[in-house]
């Protein structure tokens, strides 16, 4: 389409919301205008409307989200908390955000977090282009660029163009799929498992993997948008019992496709469970919670360097208080 044309919801009325750009936010103040700002620039010929989630902020993140709402009432569509859901860690979230976007009847969900920014405005228009034309693919992602907020500098993130089925690089962790580039779909949002918050990681990995077991995945590989280096942030954490408590969590997700989605090889079968026994025992260790070995199965078959011997060995720390304590000083080293 042509670059000059204006934003969506001018004259289409009558149309039909093709994309619900799904936005959470939380204590944003600083970064929410530039996330605002990339959904109202883009220009397509199809509606669109952006659901801003605003998880109770105790900063001025509700009044800037309020001041978009009043100029672009088409287009950003706010919801406004009292009490912060994402604590909750209920699945309370999920629901709102589900229900929200279900009730615009979109074709299609994009999704970026209040503290990232697209750059393109021609993002959503290319990636439902794409997907009109290829209904075998169910989702599509592009590159990006990082910004590290401390250092005030841009960082190349080196996306890699993964086309096809990922569902295997995927659960391999191979892939480069990040939420502030997809557009999938709204088709598989019943079909993501609810998955319990205390045990598993429910965010972009269960998405991504639900989407990749159903359907292909295209990168369009340009840059749209900047995803934000925060030193603490939902999904980097300074502090390395959050970080390992995080990876475990991860790693559950990872396994719970594997233990309950499409036939995978062999090989990736035991990266999985190789990864999320490394992931307990690193927690075990970081958070003194040696009962995380007791879920730990890390056998012989699964070694491949000394690494893993070494992992391999403190599983059975569990057995013995002395070699408990022995191989808590060796994991360190390992990180």
């Amino acid at each position: 389409m042509n670059k000059n044309e204006q934003p969506c919801n001018r004259d289409m009325d009558n149309q039909k919301v093709m994309v619900a750009i799904r936005c959470i936010t939380y204590n944003h103040e600083p970064y929410i205008r530039d996330a605002l700002e990339g959904f109202v620039m883009q220009k397509t010929n199809f509606p669109f409307v952006a659901i801003v989630h605003d998880d109770a902020s105790t900063d001025g993140t509700a009044a800037i989200i309020k001041e978009y709402a009043e100029k672009y009432p088409d287009i950003i569509k706010p919801i406004y908390e009292t009490e912060n859901q994402y604590s909750k860690r209920d699945g309370s979230l999920t629901r709102i955000m589900k229900e929200a976007c279900e009730a615009t009847g979109a074709k299609y969900i994009a999704m970026c977090e209040g503290d990232d920014y697209w750059t393109d405005p021609l993002k959503l228009q290319k990636q439902v282009d794409f997907l009109e034309s290829h209904p075998d693919y169910g989702m599509c992602y592009t590159d990006f660029d990082g910004y590290d907020v401390d250092k005030d500098q841009r960082r190349e993130m080196n996306i890699k163009d993964f086309s096809g089925n990922l569902y295997e690089m995927i659960l391999n962790e191979i892939h480069n799929i990040w939420t502030l580039t997809v557009c999938y779909r709204s088709e598989y949002m019943n079909q993501i498992p609810l998955l319990d918050y205390n045990r598993y990681f429910v965010g972009d990995i269960v998405w991504f993997l639900t989407i990749a077991s159903k359907s292909k995945i295209h990168c369009i590989y340009e840059k749209t948008a900047i995803y934000r280096i925060l030193k603490d942030s939902a999904s980097h954490f300074v502090d390395i019992k959050k970080r390992s408590t995080f990876r475990t969590l991860c790693c559950r997700t990872y396994n719970y496709f594997l233990e309950n989605g499409i036939p995978v090889s062999e090989k990736t079968w035991n990266n999985v469970k190789r990864n999320l026994s490394k992931a307990l025992i690193s927690q075990s260790y970081y958070c003194n919670q040696k009962e995380l070995l007791n879920e730990a199965h890390f056998p012989l078959s699964l070694i491949t360097n000394v690494k893993d011997l070494l992992f391999y060995i403190f599983q059975y720390g569990k057995k013995s208080e002395i070699l408990y304590l022995l191989l808590r000083k060796i994991v360190v080293i390992l990180q």
